[in-house]
């Protein structure tokens, strides 16, 4: 299962701004998250069942959500934090709050941005 949130606050944020409406913002993140999805899914081939699933929410609830209703064995996920040195001693990234809030063994790799 590959799972992209698309955060709420940053919808929020483009609607606010009047950068474009709500439908207009949600339909250019789909796009980009599905396409990012296919990059991810494509590596697997043809032998390998790969589930995509894209949502809107706060990301670290809807990934413990959705691990939970699809009983996930585990969550793997990757962290693009940026802090530095002063990063291990600070707690709020979604990465941290699914550990802290998953009864599901989580797994966190270090992982850089798409280009």
């Amino acid at each position: 299962m590959l799972l992209h949130v698309m955060d709420r606050r940053h919808v929020d944020f483009a609607v606010a701004h009047e950068l474009a409406a709500r439908e207009e913002v949600l339909d250019v993140m789909r796009a980009r998250a599905e396409r990012a999805l296919a990059d991810y899914q494509a590596p697997a081939g043809s032998g390998i069942e790969v589930m995509t699933i894209v949502v809107e929410g706060t990301p670290f609830l809807e990934i413990i959500k959705k691990a939970e209703e699809l009983k996930a064995d585990a969550i793997v996920m990757g962290k693009f934090g940026l802090r530095g040195k002063i990063d291990p001693y600070l707690f709020g990234t979604t990465a941290e709050h699914v550990i802290r809030g998953s009864t599901r063994p989580a797994i966190v790799l270090p992982a850089s941005p798409s280009p």
